[in-house]
C-alpha cells in the first residue's frame, strides 16, 4: 500500500475501466461501492450519558424483590427433581445470588421451609451463616404434602407487596444481564408470570404479580399451572445458564458455558433488546458469522478459540452505534450487564494491533469481520477502506487515521493467512456469498 496521505485535492475519481474507480495515492475501488459512499449519510454521533441513554433503563426503576428459595422440594415438579445439594452446596448456591442481586441494588429475601428435627441435624448453620452474610433469613414452618408449598406462598404473599423473582438456590446461575431484561420487560409490561427461556425450557427466576401470589396463597391455582403459563411468555430473555441446577453446566448438549459470555441466541436477544434496526441487525449477523466461520478454522487447527463466542461478540460489536467511541461505549454497557468477556471482544473493534508474541483470539477475529462486511454484504479490506477514503477525503486528518486502520488490518490478514493457511478474506467471501 502506498502510504503517502492522500490531501482532498488528490482524491478525485478518474476512470480506470468500466467498474473500478482509480483514488490517487491509494489504489482503486470498485465504482459501485464509491456511488453509494456518495450517497450515505452517517447519523451524527453524541456522547453516552447515564442513566438517560441506557438501553435498559427502565429496568433501573422497576419495582420487584427477589425471593430466594429453599427447603421446598423445587415447589410442585418445576424444576428438576434430579438436583439434591448437599448443605455446603445450598449455601455456596445462595451466596452466589445474595451477590448476583445485590449488584444490581435488590436485597434478596430468604425463605427457607423449616423441616422437623432440622435443627438437631445440624442445618441451623446453614441459616448462621446466611444471617452473618447480612441475609434477610425468614422460616416458613413445616407442613405435609401439599400445606408446605401453600405455607410458603402465604408467607411470600405477606412479606412484600411487590412482584417478585422466584428463584430456587439449587439454580443460581443466571446472568446479571437476563435478570436486566426481566426487570426491563417487568417495567413496560405489567403482565406476569413469564421467565428466561433456552429452547422452549423455563429458566430462574420467574416473576410473579401480586395476583399471581394471591392466588397460590388461597390455593386458587397451582404452581405447576403458573410455571406453564411462564413457559409461554415472551419475555425477551434468553439465558442457558439460568436452566442449568448448580454444578450442572451441561444442558442437552456438553458444552461449557461461562457467566461473562454469550452465546449467538442470546446475543440477539440482548442486541434486540437494545433497540437495534434491521440495517444493524443484518450487519451485525453478518460480522458475527464471519467471525465464527475464521473461529473455527483456528479451532479444527487445535487453538483454544470457540466459534459461538465469536459469532455472539461479532452480534454485540455495533450495540453502542450511534454514539462517540461507540466501539468503548458498547463495551462498557456490557460490563455494566456483567459481561466483561465479550466487553474485552468488541472494546476495540474499530482499530487494534496485535503484538507478535500474542496469540490471535475471539477479539481480533471480530476486529477483522467486520471489515469485511460493509453492511450484510462481502467487501475487501481495500475496496472497504478505499470506500471510507472517499467520505472523508475533505478531511487530511481522517484520510490519515484510514490508512494507518488499514495498514493495521492488512498486517492482521497477513498474519491470520499464515497460521490458518488460507486467506481470512476468501473465508469471509465464502461465508457472505
Amino acid at each position: 500500500m502506498n502510504n503517502a496521505q492522500a490531501s482532498p485535492s488528490a482524491v478525485q475519481v478518474s476512470g480506470q475501466d468500466e467498474e473500478h474507480i482509480a483514488i490517487p495515492g491509494f489504489g482503486t475501488i470498485r465504482r459501485d461501492l464509491f456511488a453509494q459512499s456518495q450517497s450515505v449519510h452517517f447519523r451524527p454521533t453524541r456522547p453516552f450519558h447515564m442513566p438517560e441513554d441506557f438501553p435498559w433503563k427502565d429496568a433501573l426503576q422497576a419495582r420487584a424483590v427477589p425471593v430466594l428459595i429453599t427447603g421446598l422440594e423445587h415447589a410442585a415438579d418445576a424444576a428438576d427433581k434430579g438436583s439434591s445439594l448437599t448443605d455446603r452446596e445450598r449455601l455456596a448456591a445462595a451466596q452466589e445470588l445474595l451477590q448476583r442481586y445485590r449488584e444490581l441494588g435488590r436485597e434478596p429475601i430468604v425463605c427457607v421451609l423449616h423441616r422437623q428435627g432440622w435443627r438437631k441435624n445440624g442445618k441451623g448453620g446453614f441459616l448462621r451463616k446466611l444471617s452473618c452474610a447480612g441475609a434477610r433469613v425468614h422460616l416458613v414452618p413445616a407442613a405435609k404434602g401439599e400445606g408446605a408449598a401453600r405455607r410458603l406462598w402465604q408467607s411470600v404473599h405477606s412479606l412484600t407487596s411487590e412482584p417478585v423473582l422466584l428463584h430456587p438456590v439449587d439454580f443460581p446461575h443466571t446472568r446479571r444481564s437476563t435478570l436486566m431484561l426481566l426487570l426491563q420487560h417487568l417495567a413496560q409490561h405489567a403482565e406476569t408470570p413469564f421467565a428466561p427461556q433456552w429452547q422452549h425450557v423455563c429458566g430462574w427466576p420467574l416473576v410473579l404479580g401480586r395476583r399471581e401470589l394471591a392466588g397460590l396463597a388461597d390455593g386458587s391455582l397451582l404452581f405447576a399451572d403458573v410455571c406453564r403459563q411462564a413457559a409461554t411468555a415472551s419475555a425477551g430473555a434468553v439465558d442457558i445458564l439460568s436452566c442449568a441446577a448448580h454444578g450442572v453446566r451441561t444442558i442437552r448438549t456438553v458444552r461449557t458455558i461461562s457467566g461473562d459470555m454469550l452465546l449467538p441466541d442470546e446475543a440477539l436477544a440482548l442486541l434486540r433488546s437494545a433497540g437495534c434496526s434491521q440495517r444493524g441487525l443484518a450487519h451485525a449477523m453478518a460480522a458475527g458469522h464471519v467471525a465464527a466461520a475464521l473461529a473455527w478454522r483456528y479451532h479444527l487447527q487445535g487453538a483454544p478459540l470457540q466459534p459461538e463466542f465469536a459469532c455472539a461478540a461479532g452480534y454485540l460489536h455495533d450495540i453502542a452505534k450511534g454514539f462517540k467511541h461507540h466501539e468503548k461505549t458498547g463495551a462498557q454497557l456490557l460490563e455494566l450487564l456483567g459481561l466483561e468477556g465479550m466487553a474485552r471482544c468488541i472494546r476495540d473493534h474499530r482499530d487494534l494491533v496485535l503484538a507478535d508474541d500474542c496469540p490471535v483470539t475471539e477479539r481480533e477475529l471480530v476486529y477483522l469481520a467486520d471489515k469485511y462486511c460493509f453492511g450484510p454484504r462481502f467487501v475487501p479490506l481495500q475496496e472497504r477502506f478505499g470506500q471510507k477514503m472517499v467520505l472523508f477525503a475533505a478531511n487530511a486528518a481522517a484520510v490519515a487515521g484510514i490508512q494507518k486502520r488499514l495498514a493495521h488490518a492488512k498486517d492482521l490478514e497477513a498474519r491470520i493467512t499464515r497460521e490458518i493457511g488460507i486467506s481470512p478474506e476468501e473465508i469471509a467471501r465464502h461465508t457472505l456469498s
